[in-house]
């Protein structure tokens, strides 16, 4: 009797720690929500820091409406996914973000966000889907973007199409500026094994020439690099890729031909 009570507690406690929040991830929810406009947010059901502590934080259930709007994932007491889109979020890209190192998905398109990325993204280890899309971002890409989601864990579809993840990088319309990172082709992240793989820069301030290491990106099934003010030469053989459905290079200021897909 006394083991059966003892697994009984065992599981409880783990069951509690399961769903309830880190501290850490807890007061990086707090800063982002306090620096980016929180309280006028569209919809900020549950995020109530004078009443909530970490074991308060529990992920958004559409069917009863309980929980703390956004957040659709947590595991073992980290949040695993964040969907803030078109929700009035404004100010800087807090890097408070950066603190939720076991993000798998972070969605913020169409927001009001400024400021820049930092080289911390690297931190973000885990994520394999980043949309920042429709935003006022600026400032350059850093070059450690390369290495966020590097310990991703993706998969294919199975042999009957079922299954498998997307990753998707969309950094696209905003304004960002400066050269695409040289070694973009290798950026880990980009080379797992998915449903589906995308990238997109297009409608930003972007200069330079689309670097070669893009021609390494074999698993990518979408390239995205439309109305920036590109230069140069597109890589010979990049609308070859393999597994490349869609290439999109409009409205730049290439020279020769510009393949399109």
């Amino acid at each position: 009797m006394k083991k059966i009570i003892l697994v009984i507690s065992t599981l409880l406690i783990a069951a509690g720690a399961y769903a309830q929040v880190s501290e850490e991830d807890f007061q990086a929810l707090r800063e982002i929500y306090e620096t980016m406009g929180g309280k006028n947010w569209t919809n900020n059901s549950g995020w109530n820091f004078k009443k909530c502590t970490a074991a308060d934080v529990k992920k958004y259930d559409k069917e009863t409406g309980e929980g703390w709007w956004g957040i659709t994932e947590i595991r073992d007491g980290r949040v695993g996914k964040l969907d803030l889109h078109e929700n009035n979020v404004r100010g800087n890209f807090s890097p408070a973000f950066y603190k939720l190192t076991r993000l798998r998905s972070l969605n913020l398109e169409k927001n009001q966000i400024t400021g820049s990325l930092s080289p911390q993204i690297a931190d973000m280890d885990r994520l394999a889907v980043l949309i920042l899309s429709d935003n006022q971002m600026s400032g350059t890409i850093p070059a450690e973007i390369v290495l966020m989601g590097r310990n991703a864990k993706t998969s294919a579809p199975k042999a009957d199409g079922k299954g498998g993840n997307e990753i998707k990088v969309r950094l696209n319309k905003n304004k960002f500026s400066g050269s695409i990172p040289e070694n973009i082709g290798d950026m880990a992240l980009l080379h797992k094994p998915s449903k589906s793989t995308s990238l997109d820069l297009g409608y930003n301030e972007l200069t330079g020439e689309l670097p070669q290491s893009l021609l390494r990106l074999t698993e990518v099934t979408s390239i995205k690099a439309a109305k920036n003010h590109l230069s140069g030469t597109v890589p010979e053989g990049l609308a070859d890729l393999p597994k490349l459905k869609y290439l999109d290079l409009r409205k730049n200021n290439f020279t020769g031909d510009v393949p399109q897909k």
